[in-house]
């Protein structure tokens, strides 16, 4: 057996997702992510622009086949407002181009979801992630997981980062 040095990455890709080993930032797999799913939203743009189909039946496609694409393992991301923002102007962005609802027609967002009878990409996020949160409660030893806060030198100036526990309260 030979020993081969690995090389030292600041990220890589594993099971579809962007690891960063440097401050286990999120927004880097995020936008992976948002790429993914343009790209199958592009390749079925012939549904898209199909005058037959119900705006409702494109909806459940798009429900389908684009969604589960975008929040693949969203379970695992950091929550931020950047993050939060990206998906949800992905989400409307698609809605719009599916629902043909330009950007001069001054529609609201809130509005556009009503039309399209779903919520913010950002609450299916949350979503998953409480139901996620759930499961690892009842592990017998996930607590101790959850309150871990890792110590990496001196703190920085300015308000402490929020933990899993903190940011459960606010959403």
């Amino acid at each position: 057996m030979e020993c081969d040095k690995l090389e030292c990455v600041m990220k890589f890709p594993y099971l579809g997702s962007c690891i960063n080993s440097k401050d286990g930032n999120s927004e880097a797999d995020v936008m992976i992510r948002i790429g993914k799913a343009t790209g199958v939203l592009r390749k079925m743009d012939n549904i898209w622009r199909n005058k037959t189909l119900s705006v409702k039946i494109k909806l459940r496609i798009f429900s389908s086949m684009i969604i589960p694409t975008v929040i693949y393992s969203c379970e695992n991301w950091k929550d931020s407002d950047i993050i939060r923002n990206k998906l949800d102007v992905f989400h409307q962005r698609c809605l719009r181009n599916i629902m043909k609802i330009s950007w001069t027609n001054h529609v609201p967002n809130g509005t556009v979801l009503e039309l399209a009878g779903q919520q913010p990409l950002s609450l299916l996020v949350a979503e998953r992630r409480f139901r996620w949160l759930g499961h690892l409660f009842r592990l017998p030893d996930a607590k101790h997981a959850l309150e871990w806060i890792p110590e990496v030198g001196k703190r920085k100036q300015g308000r402490p980062k929020q933990t899993w526990i903190d940011r459960k309260s606010v959403v």
